[in-house]
């Protein structure tokens, strides 16, 4: 085949994001095509892969308007997926010429292609989450150092074991790790920064994932009462005394050579506390427990209310 694309492919756009140009087809990496004008735009409704032998032979597309407009005889194209089934784009090659592509062989060159390109873009998200993610604390960082109270969106949050449920699923699917068991009983409503609390549960998580014993699980709990909303995070293993004290100090992890800033356990308390709450943490012989508690009833003077009146 001639030209070959990884396209980027939208209700709106289609994008060339890599290309192979041995016909002289005039597109280069970030050319543009009228998305309506492709077959592309078909695969990304339908979710099925095309191939064509020779255009003129073939009952469908010898009165389709694209292989007309575009000048090609042969073309295959394959949904690009990632891990997950979300739709990015296509793998698509043309020629001016008759091609033998609709067959198992080929097909699966371009399905195994297409797979491999789609790990790829995970792998590319989950770096650009990281790497935002690293961003936001240290801006958080430098906000609590500073003396700065932590910009909170407050309201009364009924599905609030939905959004931790997310939190630590989201870690266990990409951890190697032990397992997450999950114990979440919040039946009451809490008045709280959704987000916010999404971020301390998976920093937590994500804390005993990385620094937990492997051989235990991670256990999360999570439940409300008449005073307050309380979420543990529990992982074996122990933390040395002298480090305990500095737990929650900034970069406490990353002087002790462990991976990462070390940002997380500060930023986790510093949202406790902009809520009026607490974060601590104890150890026994052989576990480590990290407890979050919010009173239901928390300082006005820290937060902003969301809508709330004038």
């Amino acid at each position: 085949m001639g030209f070959a694309a990884v396209a980027r492919v939208t209700d709106q756009r289609w994008i060339a994001c890599a290309v192979r140009d041995e016909i002289a087809f005039g597109l280069q990496p970030g050319s543009e095509l009228q998305v309506k004008t492709t077959i592309c735009d078909e695969i990304r409704y339908s979710g099925r892969l095309v191939a064509i032998d020779h255009v003129a032979a073939d009952p469908v597309f010898c009165v389709h308007h694209t292989p007309a407009m575009y000048g090609f005889q042969s073309y295959v194209s394959v949904p690009l997926r990632r891990p997950d089934g979300s739709f990015f784009g296509t793998l698509c090659a043309i020629d001016p010429m008759p091609a033998r592509v609709n067959n198992v062989e080929t097909i699966g060159m371009f399905t195994l292609f297409a797979d491999l390109i789609g790990y790829h873009l995970a792998a590319q998200d989950q770096l650009m989450a990281k790497e935002q993610a690293l961003i936001t604390s240290l801006v958080d960082f430098a906000r609590g150092k500073l003396g700065g109270v932590f910009s909170l969106d407050i309201e009364l949050v009924d599905d609030l074991d939905k959004t931790i449920a997310h939190a630590i699923a989201e870690l266990d699917a990409v951890s190697s790790g032990p397992p997450v068991i999950a114990e979440i009983a919040v039946t009451a409503p809490v008045r709280c920064d959704r987000i916010r609390l999404a971020q301390v549960a998976s920093n937590l998580v994500a804390n005993a994932l990385a620094h937990g014993d492997s051989s235990a699980p991670v256990v999360v709990r999570a439940h409300t009462n008449t005073d307050w909303f309380e979420l543990t995070v529990e992982n074996g293993g122990v933390i040395p005394n002298d480090r305990l004290e500095r737990l929650f100090e900034p970069f406490a992890r990353a002087e002790s050579k462990c991976t990462g800033l070390g940002l997380g356990l500060f930023i986790s308390a510093e949202i406790a506390r902009a809520h009026g709450g607490t974060l601590t943490s104890v150890c026994d012989a052989t576990t480590t427990r990290f407890t979050l508690r919010l009173p239901h009833h928390h300082p006005t003077d820290t937060v902003t209310e969301r809508n709330s009146p004038s």
